[in-house]
């Protein structure tokens, strides 16, 4: 072979590479209208899409099922299971016995307002 058509056969195969192989692999659903031009986006508006499409998809994911009655965890926000008394009945009463007294109250405590801020 020449030189001149070794570099055209060249050409040739890395336009079909470039160019033609990649429609037949992932062919394109339509062309753009001619003169349409591309919103080039700032970083700032970037980011506030990309933020907001975020926000779409997990709008979409579905969340576990509510907790079972007498699971950990299952009681409603605010209320414990089989204590009537108030809250600051409780803490006094714990308060009297010690730290060791506070520690199950506390964590009750963190537990129901933990799962308030969960569900609001």
């Amino acid at each position: 072979m020449k030189r001149g058509r070794l570099r055209q056969a060249c050409i040739a195969a890395r336009n079909y590479i470039c160019y033609d192989l990649r429609e037949i692999v992932a062919p394109s659903s339509l062309p753009d209208p001619p003169g349409l031009k591309h919103k080039r986006l700032t970083l700032a508006q970037y980011w506030q899409a990309a933020k907001r499409a975020t926000r779409e998809y997990k709008k979409t994911w579905r969340w576990e099922e509510k907790a079972k009655p007498g699971e950990p965890g299952s009681a409603e926000p605010g209320k414990r299971p089989g204590a009537d008394e108030p809250l600051s009945e409780d803490l006094t009463a714990a308060a009297r016995g010690g730290v060791e007294a506070l520690k199950p109250l506390l964590a009750q405590l963190y537990q129901t307002r933990a799962a308030a801020y969960r569900d609001s």
